[in-house]
């Protein structure tokens, strides 16, 4: 069969260098409708679907085949050598990152740049491994996935889009999801979330650019420092866009980042001075060489407030993961106790800071034991503790309302509030620091607080089982 037909290839663009544009979970190739057309001026582009999921051929689909990553590498190498491709530049978002990194081992010279949009080589904890869910979470992750395909959707959508003030960009999320064949969903889930190419990243010899984006809950900064660390030649950049699929929720700062990492040449080394370099400087006029050195000084105030901020932002981006892992240990306790599966509009309108007095209530009526009531309301309390602190207003599990953060800019803005909870006009490093500092301890805070939620919820399935 033609790879072609299969994967349900198109091509546009009028450039020599071929750019493949590869979707993620549950999506297909019209995720890159904002991105792409952006290179066809100077690249060919190729856009094609999984096979599984978008118009691929399903009769190709075996779950044999695609019980791993390489798999569906293999279905790219087949797509390279039909069209010939040379040194061309793999675009993957999530886990077909990994699956362009193991296509580009395993056809050498096929790919000469990889763009790894918020990529992932294992997304389970491993001792010093850092990948974002405890086996148990992931555990109950897919169960909740097997019992409730559309359910499981609806939930985890909000928390993967990560923007929770554009509630469209998270329909969107959902719609994709649940075209998926579900059969084939929760197969391809298991393939991705329990896989691990740790060993494989050493091996990749394409020059790669590592995206790493703020409050990721699929794929934390942790996991993108590792990945630099692990890949030869890689770059890791922060971007400023939110959640895990930046080409969805900020495609104008996904196109800059791609268009700057493939733009760059990759042999130059550049030994000039350039304007502004003291070199330059030499015999300017002194009052141009005054205003020079202030510009300089201006950019390095700048650019350490910059680098104060984006720490700020790592720390909510932070506290928003952790808040959502303490949610689904607390959607684990809510279902053990009998509550439907949360995919219905009443259950949707819980959120972190709601739930609590639903699963108390819950607790009461199966008449579990009046120290578990009594610990679990202690754990809400401390959390609610914290939420007031940083005034978060929840949505869906763990949305960080307070931080009204710009679509242009990424900065954040004041909340609408009488107190603020962070002014970004008037603020002072001093300030700043301090902020920091109290999310820092909000955060070991909340890692505490699921921590007990977990035990004690052990401890009540233990009791209802007796």
């Amino acid at each position: 069969m033609s790879a072609l037909h299969r994967n349900n290839v198109h091509i546009r663009g009028a450039g020599k260098r071929a750019m493949v544009f590869a979707h993620g979970f549950g999506c297909d190739q019209h995720v890159w409708r904002n991105v792409a057309p952006s290179f066809e001026g100077k690249f060919s582009t190729i856009l094609f679907d999984h096979v599984g999921a978008g118009r691929s051929d399903l009769a190709a689909y075996s779950s044999d085949k695609y019980s791993t990553p390489h798999g569906y590498a293999q279905d790219v190498v087949e797509l390279g050598l039909e069209l010939n491709i040379e040194n061309a530049i793999f675009v993957g978002h999530s886990n077909s990152a990994m699956i362009g990194a193991l296509a580009s081992i395993k056809a050498p010279g096929m790919f000469g740049d990889l763009v790894l949009v918020t990529p992932s080589p294992r997304y389970i904890d491993d001792r010093d491994y850092i990948g974002g869910f405890t086996a148990d979470q992931m555990a109950e992750q897919l169960k909740s996935l097997d019992d409730d395909f559309v359910g499981w959707s609806h939930r985890m959508a909000p928390l993967i889009m990560g923007n929770a003030d554009r509630p469209e960009l998270s329909q969107k999320l959902v719609e994709n999801f649940v075209r998926t064949d579900p059969t084939i969903a929760k197969e391809t889930a298991r393939t991705i979330f329990l896989s691990d190419n740790r060993k494989e990243l050493p091996l990749i010899s394409a020059r790669s650019l590592i995206m790493q984006c703020r409050d990721d809950i699929l794929a934390p900064a942790a996991v993108g420092k590792y990945l630099e660390r692990q890949i030869p030649n890689s770059e890791l950049i922060f971007m400023r866009a939110r959640g895990h699929c930046p080409h969805m929720s900020a495609p104008g700062d996904t196109i800059a980042a791609i268009h700057d990492f493939v733009a760059a040449s990759r042999n130059t080394v550049v030994t000039r001075a350039k304007p502004g370099d003291d070199a330059a400087d030499d015999g300017a006029d002194p009052a141009i060489k005054r205003a020079r050195q202030e510009r300089r000084r201006t950019a390095r105030t700048m650019k350490e407030r910059q680098f104060l901020e984006d720490s700020l932002l790592r720390r909510a981006g932070e506290l928003r993961m952790h808040l959502g892992r303490y949610d689904m240990y607390a959607v684990s306790l809510q279902r053990m106790l009998g509550a439907s599966p949360a995919h219905d509009e009443s259950e949707h309108r819980l959120t972190i800071g709601t739930r609590g007095a639903a699963i108390i209530r819950l607790m009461e009526e199966r008449g579990i034991q009046r120290e578990f009531i009594e610990q679990f309301a202690a754990i809400e309390a401390e959390l609610r503790t914290v939420l007031a602190r940083q005034e978060i207003a929840s949505n869906n599990g763990a949305a960080l309302n307070a931080l009204r953060i710009a679509s242009s800019d990424g900065r954040i803005r004041a909340p609408a509030k009488p107190r603020d909870w962070y002014d970004h006009d008037n603020a002072s490093e001093a300030e700043i620091r301090t902020f920091i500092d109290e999310m820092d301890r909000d955060v070991l805070k909340v890692v505490s607080l699921y921590v007990r939620l977990a035990n004690c919820a052990t401890a009540i399935r233990r009791a209802i089982k007796r």
